[in-house]
């Protein structure tokens, strides 16, 4: 008779830990699925009731590592860009944390629950760009190289030594294909 209970609570917690399982998958594609659409009502709803009604486009959004935190590039409807810093609530809902502009490129530091990072995000609007140096010229000063995708907009990211909290600000190297200094 014990062996039958024993067999059926073991059943039990194997079902129970498989349709969790299959529950946390499901909401992470949910999430995953939604991401964009929960992004720009973020930012929307803290950012539009000081922009005179301005229309933002979410041009890139990218996780930070396995944080909890993500960065995200939009576009206002008169060409400003402007980066925001989201968190995921216990709820899983975006919070904005900071918002910024992006004057061509710019570094921060963002604390995340996985460190700091130090984070570059811009525009390489002509394409040009196919490597960025940077030098952090903060209390840490740390360098470092991104390579360039073929793309408008720029997320990147490098973690920060764990007894480094602020390197900002950094100046910045910009390179072509053929690895020449590009002049800004």
């Amino acid at each position: 008779m014990n062996r039958k209970i024993v067999w059926f609570l073991a059943s039990l917690i194997l079902v129970s830990v498989l349709v969790y399982g299959l529950s946390v998958s499901a909401n992470t594609n949910k999430l995953q699925a939604n991401l964009e659409e929960h992004a720009q009502a973020a930012f929307d709803e803290l950012y539009r009731s000081n922009s005179d009604d301005k229309l933002f486009s979410l041009k890139e959004i990218k996780n930070i590592d396995a944080s909890e935190s993500w960065i995200a590039l939009l576009e206002a409807s008169d060409g400003t860009v402007m980066y925001a810093h989201y968190e995921l609530d216990w709820l899983k809902r975006f919070q904005v944390h900071a918002i910024g502009t992006v004057p061509g490129f710019t570094y921060l530091d963002i604390p995340t629950n996985e460190g700091t990072y130090g984070v570059l995000v811009g525009t390489n609007d002509s394409l040009r760009i196919a490597q960025v140096n940077l030098k952090t010229l903060g209390a840490a000063q740390l360098e470092f190289s991104f390579p360039i995708a073929r793309e408008p907009y720029l997320i990147e990211y490098a973690k920060l030594p764990d007894n480094i909290h602020s390197s900002a600000p950094a100046v910045f190297t910009f390179y072509d294909n053929e690895n020449q200094v590009i002049e800004e």
